[in-house]
């Protein structure tokens, strides 16, 4: 392992149970394809490949030989769907997946080449703390992770179903903020305590607008206060593709209010005048926004 990258033991030994979990064995040669470009997840199992008893080899070292066949896969999603892609699925047996949601083309193209598929929610500096052992449905919390859901930048605790931070208990105590939204599953789970529905996208602080302009979480919360007759608000900004250039149309402001269509000159000024840019009013009943404590969204259009 690198000098410079490090995995806490913890951390190593988190990464080994979500092995043990997915069913790797405790021998064999495992093809680890995170690479330079996830470096701490690289190293991190690396560590834990060796300490479960199997063999660590990268990509290139792989392509050398002749004689070695690994049959277990960690690594990215796309990796993973590019081997099976190129014909290695009839080599596969396992593969524990992390760095990126798992679209769907991939657990069916696992399933396609028969591969066992799991996949785990990590944090580059906790390591992994959750692990869906079948590629589908929830994911189990590992030993020892204690976490809370919390609205995204605030420290508010939300109920389970509700969408918003992933929030983990470090060992001296504090709190580790992971930036992913998700939220505790509401199902009974007897005896198998909380488990998290997967990755819903990142806490997001500012939107860029356009070029010249951006847009603040703290913007939007501004304007709710400052008007009476909003109770809720979000922005999307969405952008459209033309011509392979990037176009960025109006952002839309979503307001709750019982107010008429005279409240939408006041919140364009008002939004105007703090971020430049003049957006669409889209007027909600009270209680239609998505409860998922996001302020700003990214859409495409």
């Amino acid at each position: 392992m690198s000098d410079a990258i490090k995995a806490s033991p913890e951390a190593i030994s988190r990464f080994g149970e979500a092995l043990k979990l997915a069913g790797f064995p405790t021998s064999g040669l495992v093809l680890n394809a995170f690479g330079p470009a996830y470096a701490d997840l690289d190293a991190l199992a690396n560590a834990a490949i060796e300490a479960h008893g199997c063999t660590p080899i990268g990509p290139q070292a792989l392509l050398e030989s002749e004689d070695r066949v690994a049959t277990h896969f960690v690594g990215p999603p796309d990796r993973l769907l590019a081997l099976l892609e190129a014909g290695y699925g009839a080599v596969l047996e396992t593969a524990l997946l992390a760095g990126g949601p798992v679209f769907p083309i991939v657990r069916q193209a696992a399933v396609t080449h028969a591969v066992m598929l799991s996949d785990v929610m990590s944090d580059l500096a906790f390591g992994p703390y959750a692990v869906r052992k079948d590629g589908q449905g929830s994911f189990v919390l590992l030993d020892g992770v204690d976490m809370q859901v919390m609205r995204p930048t605030g420290d508010t605790a939300l109920a389970d179903g509700m969408v918003g931070e992933v929030v983990l208990e470090t060992t001296d105590g504090g709190q580790m903020r992971t930036g992913v939204l998700s939220a505790i599953d509401q199902a009974p789970h007897t005896g198998q305590g909380r488990k998290l529905v997967g990755w819903m996208g990142l806490v997001t602080e500012t939107l860029r607008l356009d070029e010249d302009h951006s847009v603040s979480k703290g913007d939007v919360e501004a304007i709710i206060a400052t008007h009476e007759d909003v109770l809720d608000a979000r922005l999307i900004a969405c952008e459209q593709q033309a011509t392979g250039e990037e176009i960025s149309s109006a952002p839309i402001l979503q307001v709750e209010t019982e107010a008429g269509d005279w409240i939408d000159g006041d919140l364009k000024r008002a939004f105007e005048k703090r971020t430049g840019v003049e957006p669409r009013i889209e007027r909600l009943l009270p209680g239609q926004l998505p409860n998922t404590g996001r302020v700003l969204v990214r859409a495409a259009a």
